[in-house]
């Protein structure tokens, strides 16, 4: 990924880290402020705990600039749901920091690539309740870095109450665009910043990444959250391209833009609601085709087994030398095809009624052996 390109141009920044003070609720004193290309990084295995980690630090990083930043436990605990006790905090950071530590970052500009590290150093004392951290400089030159005006904000209260790693980094993506409720991005690239596993397939990341973080960003307030939902409306929308098999080319997402004039609201809500439209009835009409495509079950009234598209091999003969150098013919008994592609069929021999099973890695591979062998 090349940071560095053409970025979104947003408001006149604060300087990175900035720790905002409020009164009322402890949960809601600290807001984080950093560049828009911060974004565009993986920040690969970090978990949960281990981001709320991360974003904690360097939302307090500006105020000590290059030096060592002291952090308590408590100030760290602030931001997880759960009570610790202080032996269990040191067991979790000691864990999360060895992850963070590994974290690379890639930047590349035409100079060159640079991969280096976050942090320089943690150090956790014996009997103490706090650490201490020291940030590579060309971090910090990252999160200082404001040539374009961009910048992404958010409250660390709000995403750490986020219930998987996936919401919150969908989250950070969407809330630099909170002012135009529209953000598009190469999936290539939404794979690697989301850090979604490679062997995921589509229906995987629908059901157990995207589904889910778009219901959670879009809960309606309750007793116990009254800033609910966080994005009004959110939707998504995968754009494919014209090639072979139609591949996913980038992802949309869609949601209510941030304002304060009535008429924009009324204006954006219409938007979104044709938007809403013609994702549905893409939908439906992709449902009908996929239907129409299906053809009805047949069952087998003596075995009682679906027929499919293999029936027709069943009871054919195959011939195959055997190891005397004479031929057996092996007549077909059934024939199956397993989920993950491969083909078993059970074959009888028609000399001595000796009956075996052969397996074909795919229906090619079948079909290849058995128009050499028919008779």
């Amino acid at each position: 990924m090349r940071l560095g390109s053409r970025q979104e141009r947003g408001r006149k920044s604060p300087p990175f880290c900035s720790i905002r003070q409020s009164k009322g609720d402890k949960m809601a004193k600290l807001s984080v402020y950093y560049d828009n290309k911060m974004n565009l990084l993986a920040f690969k295995d970090l978990e949960k705990v281990e981001a709320n980690l991360f974003f904690s630090i360097v939302a307090r990083a500006k105020e000590k600039g290059g030096e060592k930043l002291t952090l308590s436990f408590n100030e760290i605990a602030e931001f997880l749901e759960a009570n610790y006790t202080n032996k269990q905090l040191r067991e979790m950071i000691i864990k999360g920091v060895g992850k963070v530590v590994r974290t690379a970052i890639k930047w590349e500009n035409d100079e060159g690539i640079r991969i280096f590290t976050l942090f320089k150093e943690f150090l956790i004392p014996h009997n103490e309740n706090y650490l201490t951290v020291s940030i590579n400089e060309p971090f910090l030159f990252i999160l200082n870095s404001f040539e374009n005006g961009g910048f992404t904000a958010f409250e660390l209260a709000e995403f750490s109450s986020l219930s998987s790693k996936y919401t919150q980094t969908l989250y950070r993506l969407l809330k630099q665009f909170k002012k135009t409720g529209f953000r598009s991005i190469k999936w290539s690239d939404f794979l690697e910043i989301m850090d979604i596993p490679k062997s995921y397939q589509m229906c995987d990341i629908d059901k157990q990444i995207l589904n889910p973080a778009i219901a959670e960003l879009t809960q309606e307030a309750n007793i116990f959250n009254q800033n609910n939902p966080i994005f009004k409306k959110l939707t998504y929308k995968k754009i494919r391209g014209t090639g072979r098999g139609r591949p996913v080319e980038k992802i949309e997402f869609y949601f209510m833009p941030e304002t304060n004039e009535p008429k924009e609201q009324k204006q954006n809500e219409k938007a979104l609601q044709h938007i809403a439209q013609d994702i549905k009835k893409e939908q439906m009409l992709k449902e009908l085709k996929r239907s129409s495509q299906e053809q009805p079950k047949r069952i087998d009234p003596f075995t009682g087994k679906e027929l499919t598209g293999l029936e027709p091999y069943r009871l054919r003969n195959m011939r195959f030398k055997n190891q005397f150098g004479e031929y057996d013919i092996l007549k077909i008994q059934n024939i199956e095809q397993e989920p993950s592609g491969k083909i078993i069929i059970s074959v009888r021999n028609v000399d001595d009624n000796h009956t075996s099973t052969m397996k074909f890695d795919s229906l090619k591979h079948f079909e290849n052996t058995f128009n050499l062998h028919q008779i």
